[in-house]
């Protein structure tokens, strides 16, 4: 099968202090990382897949989910070693990947996902399928230590965020007299490097975005 070029990776990492920015605050926003055509494709092959109901126990903390096996257009794409010699270059480790686990999880009305850090991972790519309804389909929050970052993604565009070290959460997506059905699907890919990495030590907290 042909390659799926990426979009933009020669932009992610073009100098160390780019790197070390990435590392201080444990997260790099990529305004278009997916074209159109990437974008309608993704969506496409997604809903081949069952969903599921996810629930934290709290009222409206809950979504739908999609797992997304490895040998499909979308898990090549994400396990190509230009995207994940990025990643290494990123998190500034020789460390190889060997382990990648992709989903989606899609918000409607009332939905969102609490302030947690996740148990599992080394770096995580987040990528915005569907927004119908901005921004009242909900944001996506950070919080290092105080340093409060917030995000309104557009389809297409994307987040390499260390899930592990920073508390992150979703605001609830919420219905208007105006539009009545919002809704957002995010793609994520959880990246694993080698045993004894350099975020072997994560964070306890719930399941990831």
């Amino acid at each position: 099968m042909t390659q799926i070029a990426i979009p933009n990776t020669g932009t992610i990492v073009s100098t160390k202090e780019q790197s070390i920015k990435f590392l201080q605050e444990k997260h790099i926003l990529l305004p278009q990382f997916l074209s159109p055509s990437d974008i309608e494709r993704f969506n496409h092959e997604t809903l081949q897949f069952p969903s599921r109901e996810v629930r934290a126990g709290l009222p409206g903390v809950q979504w739908e989910e999609r797992t997304i096996p490895l040998d499909t257009t979308i898990g090549r794409f994400f396990s190509q070693q230009t995207l994940t010699s990025t990643l290494q270059q990123l998190l500034q480790t020789s460390a190889k990947i060997h382990r990648c686990h992709i989903w989606t999880s899609e918000y409607r009305n009332g939905e969102f996902v609490n302030p947690h850090v996740d148990k599992h991972g080394t770096v995580q790519l987040l990528v915005c399928l569907k927004n119908q309804c901005m921004p009242n389909s909900g944001t996506l929050e950070m919080d290092d230590n105080g340093h409060r970052f917030s995000y309104t993604l557009k389809e297409g565009a994307a987040l390499i965020f260390q899930a592990t070290q920073i508390l992150h959460w979703t605001s609830p997506a919420m219905s208007t007299q105006q539009e009545n059905s919002p809704c957002r699907v995010v793609l994520v890919a959880r990246y694993h490097l080698e045993p004894g990495d350099l975020t072997s030590k994560s964070s306890t907290g719930n399941r990831a975005l």
